[in-house]
């Protein structure tokens, strides 16, 4: 069964010291929630065989936080991934991922929502869990009936598991 795990990058602040977009670190809150997800990914979740990552700043710093508690697997920065559309994630995701079995991706809204919306096999409701609502640090586990990554068809997948900062009491 393949697996999609992902994640928004943590909370960042507002405005850079550059004033340019991509170069916006986490703040403290942002570290502390992407330190926790790494953890919920480690103790819950199947660990990915790669992680894709933005070339954003808050991107790579949340990686690296999440990365703490997966240890050593391989991790790919593409800058392709940066404010990228579904179809754009897409294809990073098979381009890279395409023979693995589980992989995850940090990036950024609303490119993110929009990707899961093109895999899921419903309109991303399970109970409570609408994908649209889906802030920093969240973390979305879709699981498909497909052997790799590279078997996957959109509208196939399920949304198995939907975490959000604050619904695990985080702030």
């Amino acid at each position: 069964m393949a697996r999609l795990l992902i994640l928004r990058h943590g909370k960042a602040e507002n405005i850079s010291a550059s004033g340019h977009d991509k170069d916006r670190r986490l703040v403290r809150r942002g570290q502390d929630n992407a330190l926790y997800m790494g953890r919920q990914i480690k103790d819950h979740m199947k660990k990915p065989d790669m992680v894709l990552v933005s070339s954003a700043e808050r991107t790579s710093e949340t990686a690296q936080h999440v990365m703490k508690s997966l240890g050593d697997i391989p991790l790919v920065t593409e800058d392709r991934i940066y404010n990228a559309d579904g179809e754009t994630l897409w294809d990073v995701i098979t381009d890279y991922a395409h023979d693995d079995k589980s992989v995850l991706i940090i990036g950024h809204n609303p490119g993110l929502i929009i990707l899961m919306y093109m895999l899921l096999d419903d309109d991303g409701m399970r109970g409570l869990n609408n994908i649209s609502d889906f802030p920093t640090c969240s973390l979305a586990e879709l699981v498909f009936d497909a052997e790799k990554i590279g078997d996957i068809q959109q509208k196939t997948g399920t949304l198995l598991s939907l975490l959000r900062p604050r619904d695990l009491g985080l702030k």
